[in-house]
């Protein structure tokens, strides 16, 4: 109706950004996003929101990050109380392993958007990174033991253990989940089967990993998770293969490389280092 309203583009960008990488491949999604948010940035040079949308693009995608965080702190300096690019400067820091850092922009976020439980969740497993999650994992434990009837609650224990590595305990609580709530994941999902390798089942692991790999014919699945499954899996190979087509893909997860204790027996290899390299994340000792 409006093809000048800036903040209609900026809506458009922000959509195709949502659909990125979890939806859809980030080749078919993010220079769509840019292109939108570029347009609302031609309308309106001072829109909080755009820069925003834009910074989502260089650093996710392009994996340009001296214009990415550019285009970020613009954000933050036009629009302070947005809680949006307090998350992303979150996950920069993340990145950088610098965890107080990250766990501060997500308190701020929090702080900023009381009602919304997604920032409160991201801080809390932030600060896990910070103390190992210790006070945070007893909490949750305890949650457990006085709501063993309630999904979300062990969810949120599983995915912080998982968040703070601790693959062999989150794949109990998988079991467990997977006996009380049949049907808690689905069924190509590929960190159910990573679950079910750091478990020891390696014949279901493999089970569910030929569904995903089925289902990933069609659909986009993250190269990375599908690394992930190969790599409880001890198949050192794949599991290279897997993160060398997520820079193919443009994976947005893999600027975590650094960050996932998991993968440390792999560091060093050249073939992940040049992984690491494609990425953008600084070179060993630097």
């Amino acid at each position: 109706m409006d093809s000048t309203y800036a903040l209609a583009w900026n809506g458009i960008s922000e959509a195709y950004s949502f659909l990125a990488d979890d939806f859809w491949a980030p080749r078919d999604a993010y220079p769509k996003a840019k292109q939108a948010a570029l347009r609302a940035l031609a309308l309106d040079p001072d829109l909080a929101e755009a820069h925003y949308a834009l910074a989502g693009a260089l650093l996710w995608y392009e994996w340009d990050y001296a214009r990415g965080d550019g285009e970020l702190r613009r954000a933050l300096s036009l629009d302070p109380d947005n809680p949006l690019p307090h998350d992303m400067l979150a996950a920069r820091y993340l990145q950088q392993g610098r965890f107080r850092e990250a766990a501060a922009e997500a308190r701020t976020a929090a702080r900023l958007d009381p009602g919304n439980p997604r920032w409160e969740a991201t801080a809390n497993a932030y600060r896990a990174r910070v103390d190992g999650g210790v006070h945070l994992l007893d909490s949750l434990r305890a949650a457990v033991r006085e709501q063993p009837d309630k999904q979300h609650v062990r969810l949120r224990l599983l995915s912080t253990l998982l968040w703070v590595g601790r693959m062999r305990e989150a794949a109990a609580v998988a079991a467990g989940m997977t006996r009380d709530f049949p049907g808690w994941y689905n069924s190509h999902d590929p960190f159910h089967a990573q679950l079910l390798a750091q478990a020891g089942d390696t014949l279901a692991a493999r089970r569910v990993l030929e569904v995903v790999l089925a289902y990933s014919r069609d659909h986009y699945v993250r190269p990375t998770s599908i690394a992930g499954v190969y790599f409880a899996l001890g198949d050192r190979e794949s599991t290279l293969e897997w993160l060398e087509r997520g820079v193919r893909e443009r994976d947005g997860m893999l600027q975590f490389l650094d960050v996932w204790e998991w993968y440390d027996p792999l560091r060093g290899d050249p073939r992940f280092e040049r992984v690491r390299r494609q990425v953008g994340l600084p070179s060993l000792g630097g």
